[in-house]
């Protein structure tokens, strides 16, 4: 079954869901790539703080939804870094009254290159952004130590 079909047979909250998910993932991307990443953390946080819209309020979705909207709609975003993706959840799951911790870390590859990567955190469960040598990333801060 093409995906378009599949997308058609979803509920309704799931499609608004997704749709909102692809608006946020999109507009992340590109402030990412034209906004200093300050602002850009600024941004994200004032979102947070906003409370959840009147639309959304009726629309609420676990954080498994969430997931999975993020991880399937960043395969349609271009540029959907694992930064724009952990921007994004969090930026749901506040707004559906739910918590997360937005981690930052480094590490070098084989090579002696730095690497980054960022996830998001829920009652020390991560939610996204998992990678099968995580361990070796050394954690600069998170999303509660710099108030995002």
């Amino acid at each position: 079954m093409n995906t378009a079909l599949k997308a058609l047979r979803l509920p309704a909250s799931d499609k608004w869901l997704l749709f909102t998910t692809t608006i946020l993932l999109t507009a992340i991307v590109v402030g990412l790539h034209v906004v200093p990443f300050r602002l850009m953390s600024r941004l994200v946080a004032n979102s947070r703080k906003s409370g959840p819209p009147r639309y959304l309020e009726r629309r609420k979705s676990s954080s498994e939804r969430v997931v999975w909207a993020v991880n399937l709609m960043s395969s349609y975003v271009p540029g959907a870094t694992c930064l724009a993706k952990a921007f994004a959840t969090i930026v749901l799951l506040e707004r559906q009254g739910e918590s997360g911790d937005l981690r930052f870390a480094v590490a070098k590859n084989k090579s002696g290159k730095l690497e980054a990567h960022a996830w998001v955190e829920q009652e020390s469960k991560i939610l996204i952004g998992q990678l099968a040598d995580l361990s070796r990333f050394v954690v600069l801060s998170s999303s509660k130590e710099i108030n995002l």
